[in-house]
């Protein structure tokens, strides 16, 4: 007896580690059911068809279920396509990421507690780069006929080698199929961090944008529309705690009274956030550096080619270490008064957290968190020549296992001429 109740909660748990649509509701909308594995849906369909409008933004997530790193492709077929795989990679939306902890030290290559920093009801995705919240939004297309369509969500969830299916049924009315919505365009695909599972390609391979428009007038962008706020803006994809490995997630996840269909109550009316701009003092939309560079901002300043007609004598030393981790400092003597900005560049081997560097601000770290640009460092106030510049930083491994290694330090000047 005790052997089979033993082997039953490991079944149980495997289960619950896995992930499927959770707004809108899907084929199952049960809070406590397992991974789909054989697709192109689930199994069993519970009646659940959620009405829509063509041109509605609508919000899309799933349960992060205790993992991060890895990848998403939207389609849409009509329902008679329902079991037809082929048509699913015919009929493309969007590839996006799965989503991952972004928070200090709270992910660990693959893995995360639950809700492992998912974005709650009342909030949803408003910037084109906010893309590892374990939600997307996306716009009905205005030339769908009436009917009901499949919206088929595909996942490499975080180490797991195989894909997970899951699907919701859509009841859409008020399109126009007499517009010609061919195009040559690639399928919009977000950059996403990759834990230990399988390559993008799982899923992308022998794909097609799908004939959709998301103008009333043309074929658009699926996201040119990003900040307006979808209809099902105040559902919580996070769900219930139960699927979380973690005591502290009834901290996070408050609000979601009925996990069958996990709505935030009193959000009020919503308005979207304050469009990014290039002084909003953030990396987004596209920028190079902190409000510089892309498509929507000045060029960055470019740094100095050679730190070494600044400084000289650049060490980087470790003055203490452990096992996940180390403390070290860093320091230089000016040879030349600069005119603009110093900025520390570190560049690691595997991922890592840096708790702290002594009166600096990061102001840029790579989805990887391997390479880290730090700034408004003690020294910015041009010390003279032969002035003695230095700093320290804690660098703690991300990924179990391993232990961080530097590969380079580097000082840049920010507007030096």
């Amino acid at each position: 007896m005790r052997v089979i109740l033993s082997l039953f909660v490991v079944l149980f748990h495997e289960g619950d580690s896995h992930s499927w649509i959770s707004c809108p509701r899907s084929f199952d909308p049960s809070p406590y059911r397992g991974g789909n594995q054989v697709g192109p849906c689930e199994k069993w369909y519970h009646g659940v068809v959620n009405p829509v409008k063509a041109g509605d933004r609508i919000k899309v997530g799933w349960t992060s279920n205790n993992h991060g790193g890895g990848y998403i492709r939207l389609a849409l077929v009509p329902e008679s396509e329902v079991n037809n795989r082929e048509a699913y990679k015919k009929n493309v939306l969007k590839f996006t990421c799965y989503g991952h902890d972004q928070r200090p030290g709270r992910y660990a290559y693959g893995d995360c507690k639950h809700p492992c920093n998912a974005r709650p009801g009342c909030e949803y995705q408003a910037e084109l780069d906010d893309v590892e919240r374990y939600d997307t939004t996306l716009t009905i297309p205005f030339n769908l006929r009436d009917g009901v369509y499949v919206l088929q969500w595909i996942s490499l969830v975080g180490n797991i080698k195989e894909p997970y299916y899951s699907c919701v049924k859509l009841k859409v009315n008020g399109g126009n199929p007499s517009m010609n919505c061919d195009s040559n365009d690639p399928i919009p695909t977000a950059t996403c961090v990759r834990s230990g599972g399988p390559a993008m390609g799982v899923i992308s391979q022998g794909t097609q944008r799908g004939k959709f428009c998301f103008r009333k007038d043309g074929v658009g962008h699926i996201d040119e529309n990003i900040r307006q706020v979808p209809i099902n803006f105040d559902c919580d994809p996070r769900i219930t705690c139960q699927l979380s490995i973690w005591d502290g997630c009834k901290n996070e996840l408050t609000g979601v009274e009925n996990p069958w269909n996990p709505r935030q109550k009193n959000c009020g009316s919503p308005t979207p956030p304050p469009p990014a701009s290039c002084n909003d003092g953030k990396q987004n939309q596209g920028e190079e550096d902190i409000d510089c560079g892309g498509p929507n901002c000045p060029s960055c300043p470019e740094p100095t080619a050679s730190i070494d007609e600044y400084a000289k004598d650049i060490k980087h030393k470790v003055d203490s270490s452990w096992s996940t981790g180390f403390s070290a400092s860093v320091e230089a003597t000016v040879i030349k008064p600069i005119t603009g900005d110093w900025q520390l560049v570190l560049f690691f081997d595997n991922p890592v957290e840096i708790s702290s560097v002594w009166g600096a601000k990061k102001v840029f770290e790579n989805k990887l968190s391997t390479v880290f640009k730090f700034r408004s460092l003690g020294w910015n106030k041009h010390p003279g020549l032969g002035s003695k510049i230095n700093t320290g930083y804690n660098a703690m491994a991300k990924k179990p296992g391993t232990k961080p290694q530097v590969l380079t330090v580097e000082l840049e000047c920010i507007g030096c001429k």
